[in-house]
């Protein structure tokens, strides 16, 4: 039941002291080992589940995967281009099992859909704009030239 109904806002849309604080009561941090480390993608898998495999390696939640995570998504993936690359005997493909696997994927937070189902919001970094700072410090020193 947990997958089902509307999408929770993230964090910065609630409004509201009490909904910020609900919210943040809700989410249970505890302290984690180093990432695990992905292995290459299956060279038998299709190209499609290929990408996939690589896209959660080079994704900001790959930073909190563990090795059981990439060890179930290797599970996954390898059931999902079994379900994609063979056929029933109608030619049909098995559009359930594809289904509970892409909703097992869910839960390692695949897509932003999944990640605000789960109550994690990732970040993106911001690189520091070199140029603003340097026609600042050009503006300081035409000030100042005998600041440093």
């Amino acid at each position: 039941m947990g997958q089902r109904g509307p999408l929770p806002a993230p964090a910065h849309q609630l409004r509201g002291r009490r909904a910020q604080e609900e919210r943040e009561g809700s989410i249970t941090r505890i302290s984690a080992p180093a990432p695990g480390t992905p292995r290459p993608a299956d060279a038998k898998w299709k190209e499609s589940v290929q990408n996939l495999w690589d896209s959660l390696g080079t994704s900001q939640m790959a930073a909190a995967y563990q090795d059981s995570d990439w060890a179930m998504a290797w599970i996954l993936l390898d059931v999902l281009d079994e379900s994609l690359t063979s056929r029933r005997a109608n030619g049909m493909l098995n559009a359930s099992l594809i289904t509970s696997t892409m909703g097992s994927l869910a839960r390692l937070g695949v897509t932003v859909a999944d990640r605000r189902r789960l109550g994690i919001e990732l970040q993106r970094t911001q690189p520091e704009d070199r140029e603003r700072i340097s026609i600042m410090d050009n503006y300081r020193k035409a000030l100042d030239p005998d600041a440093t």
